[in-house]
């Protein structure tokens, strides 16, 4: 289960299963972010930073009212990545 509380905000939550199936499509996507997290300045950076992206995405998931089709996650993967190197750089 993926969980985010806000203050003043709605908590957010999402079950998601990862079956070997997914864990092969997520790995390039798990290996980048984990790169990204050890880069920062300890532990408590890479949980706030998670706790963000994690917030941003549980938004965006249900303000989109549906779940992404699963051929479609790998690409999907790919570019947050993208976008989550392009952020750290630009630090």
């Amino acid at each position: 289960m993926i969980r985010s509380l806000k203050k003043g905000a709605s908590d957010f939550d999402e079950v998601v299963a990862v079956d070997g199936k997914r864990r092969e499509a997520i790995k390039g996507a798990r290996e980048d972010i984990k790169e990204i997290l050890d880069k920062l300045d300890g532990q408590e950076l890479g949980l706030a930073a998670l706790a963000e992206v994690v917030d941003g995405f549980l938004t965006a998931y249900r303000e989109a009212g549906k779940r992404q089709p699963t051929r479609a996650l790998p690409e999907e993967n790919k570019r947050a990545a993208g976008k989550i190197m392009a952020r750290h750089r630009s630090i």
